[in-house]
């Protein structure tokens, strides 16, 4: 009796020492700034074309690829969620932009050593080229400011050291968007520029801004709560 009461207190002061250890080292109260941040350990992600590779060629041998059904997609995201069509694709340094598996964008904060008084620009893309299977896509704005979605056909804009903390715009090849303020835009380097349209709606909080490509015409339109913003616009194939 007498060790096992020895053998508890023993183990109690053990346990005593875990946490005053514990209190010692709890972080500092975080700063006002870092609110505005959702902060995370940085992971590694599959790319999405890997993640289509797993799940179609996995299932489906690639003589039977084009005969592939795409519906089976839906049912894909029905019950584990869009883990096809992501945001996966940005410069190293920003990588912690990109939270809950490629679908929640934030952006950059004290994590990478930007204050709410510093002004960068990222440009985050997606490894899943548009096709017949993917022609549309949404994205939910939470805090809009000078934001801005489109497409491209080069996404060096987004993982290119030399594009570095430049406005998309700047990057290479054809690239078409709806900013945040209210125009639809053409990158620099675009071909046959369309005419920027502008003093169109401006996003809020809440909107669903959506992207739509037509591969038959190749066109995109852009739609804000599912209604039609500005014209249409004709895009290089």
């Amino acid at each position: 009796v007498i060790d096992g009461s020895n053998k508890a207190k023993e183990a109690s002061g053990k346990v005593s020492d875990f946490f005053a250890k514990s209190n010692a080292y709890q972080p500092a109260p975080r700063k006002f700034e870092d609110l505005f941040y959702d902060i995370q350990e940085p992971s590694l992600m599959p790319s999405v074309s890997q993640r289509c590779q797993d799940l179609v060629l996995g299932f489906v041998s690639e003589s039977l690829y084009a005969k592939y059904p795409v519906d089976l997609n839906h049912l894909i995201i029905r019950f584990l969620g869009n883990i096809i069509l992501v945001f996966d694709t940005i410069h190293k340094k920003y990588k912690n932009c990109i939270q809950q598996e490629g679908t929640y964008i934030r952006r950059p904060g004290q994590y990478e050593q930007y204050t709410l008084h510093d002004w960068v620009y990222i440009t985050i893309g997606s490894s899943l080229a548009f096709n017949h299977s993917f022609n549309e896509f949404s994205v939910k704005c939470i805090r809009p400011k000078y934001d801005a979605i489109g497409i491209l056909s080069n996404i060096g804009i987004c993982n290119d050291n030399k594009y570095e903390n430049l406005w998309c715009q700047k990057g290479p090849g054809n690239m078409y968007y709806y900013y945040g303020g209210g125009a639809i835009s053409s990158g620099l380097n675009t071909k046959d520029k369309p005419s920027k349209q502008k003093k169109l709606p401006k996003w809020e909080k809440g909107d669903i801004i959506t992207i739509k490509i037509d591969r038959k015409e190749w066109t995109v339109r852009f739609l804000k709560n599912s209604k039609l913003i500005g014209r249409k616009v004709n895009i290089i194939p």
